[in-house]
């Protein structure tokens, strides 16, 4: 549960660093841009970004379990409502939102004329790295994952249960495929690729993501008696960061950036999963904000964009600190979406008699 409140936190935060990088990544598209001469906010993203795929590993494993509990059919009817409505409600409220909030930027920082936005006449570029699903694009992956997932284990019936997973080897094959593929194409790990239709490379790659989480799922019996381990292993991965980034900052070495890049990003997804699994913090404790969070996850996760990027035209041109403006973005990103979730549930529970 924390480790979903802390994962979208870092996933905020690497929407808010975008317009002040030095090198923004090709293929997003943002309202403004503010490019400073620091690489401190090109390492928040990319440290940010290439963790996100713990999401997946959390998913396949909720997956696993849900499936052990209910059954593939109940299952693939619990997913489907899950994921299939918000997808299709936020693809018409959420994403017109965030066009206009974009609109709005360019206009104000005289990339295009009030014509150009009210007539939606862009340049082609422009169209193509908006015209997608934007960050929705994890709710379609998960559906593709879950769907054949679902219909996989609904195929392989009770012999799916009986039939034990060799989990350390289906691990170190997990690896060798995240490793072929970034490989194959490295922007993948910490890039974007906005439109309807999945890109197949950046399908493949996340699928292995989630499939390392079933497997993960399999083992969970002896998660929760090596906390250390995870420990450890999280530690290992922020070694492997900062190996990585140190060569990306003086360009050397591309194959040995991605190999960094890429253990990176699977070290620190199975060590952050396996450690969200093993550790249950007191719902009072000092963890009870990103419990409360983690609540909210999903909802701040859909309408968070388009509150986000306002407040980078709002604090555009602004005389205050590029850190100031990072700031003021993920607040504004985080708190708005989480009172409102906040405000909608406090109406929906019943009042006392």
């Amino acid at each position: 549960m924390v480790l979903r409140g802390v994962a979208v936190l870092f996933i905020i935060l690497s929407h808010a660093v975008i317009p002040y990088m030095t090198e923004p990544p090709a293929g997003i598209a943002w309202p403004v841009r503010e490019p400073g001469e620091i690489m401190t906010f090109d390492w928040i993203y990319l440290w940010s970004r290439a963790s996100q795929p713990v999401f997946f590993v959390i998913s396949g494993l909720l997956a696993a379990a849900s499936i052990g509990r209910w059954g593939p059919r109940a299952f693939l009817r619990d997913r489907w409502r899950m994921l299939i409505r918000p997808l299709l409600v936020a693809t018409f409220t959420v994403l017109p939102v965030c066009y206009l909030v974009w609109m709005l930027g360019w206009w104000r920082t005289g990339y295009i004329t009030l014509d150009q936005m009210l007539e939606f006449r862009l340049a082609t570029s422009d169209k193509r790295d908006l015209l997608g699903f934007g960050h929705l694009w994890y709710i379609e992956f998960l559906l593709v994952y879950t769907c054949v997932y679902g219909a996989w284990r609904l195929w392989r019936g009770e012999r799916a249960a009986r039939t034990p997973l060799p989990t350390p080897l289906l691990i170190a094959g997990v690896a060798a495929w995240l490793l072929a593929w970034a490989f194959y194409d490295p922007p993948m790990v910490t890039g974007f690729r906005n439109g309807f239709v999945p890109h197949g490379a950046f399908l493949a790659y996340n699928a292995g993501y989630f499939v390392l989480g079933t497997a993960l799922w399999s083992a969970r019996a002896g998660i929760a008696a090596r906390l250390r381990l995870w420990l450890l292993l999280v530690v290992a991965a922020q070694g492997l960061s900062v190996a990585w980034l140190a060569l990306r900052r003086h360009g050397a070495a591309p194959e040995a950036q991605t190999a960094f890049m890429t253990l990176f990003s699977l070290a620190g997804s199975v060590g952050w999963t396996c450690l969200g699994v093993a550790w249950k913090p007191r719902k009072d404790g000092p963890c009870a904000p990103l419990i409360r969070l983690a609540r909210s996850s999903y909802w701040v996760y859909l309408v968070h964009l388009p509150v986000l990027g306002a407040a980078h035209v709002l604090v555009y041109d602004a005389p205050i600190s590029a850190w100031s403006k990072v700031l003021a973005a993920a607040a504004a990103g985080l708190l708005i979406p989480f009172a409102a979730h906040d405000a909608l549930q406090r109406r929906r529970s019943p009042r006392p008699a």
